[in-house]
């Protein structure tokens, strides 16, 4: 019988496997947070630009944070 230590020591096991894909998607999840508050939140605040180049950075920052999520999903799933 193989002992838990092992499991997860082991390279190619699914459990390391499974922390590995959670990992990334956690990374890119935060990554999509990140772009939505700085291509979103950020320029509405801000009175540097006119509104359409407001528009403009809402618009791509909503673009990005959605492509980012969605590479998120597609990491979680590869868990077994």
């Amino acid at each position: 019988m193989l002992d838990l230590l092992d499991l997860v020591t082991t390279p190619s096991s699914v459990l390391v496997s499974n922390e590995w894909a959670k990992l990334a998607a956690t990374f890119w999840n935060n990554s999509a947070v990140a772009a939505f508050v700085g291509g979103v939140i950020t320029p509405m605040f801000s009175d540097k630009f006119s509104i359409l180049a407001k528009g403009g950075i809402f618009f791509l920052g909503m673009i990005i944070a959605v492509l980012f999520h969605c590479i998120a999903r597609v990491f979680l799933t590869t868990l077994h």
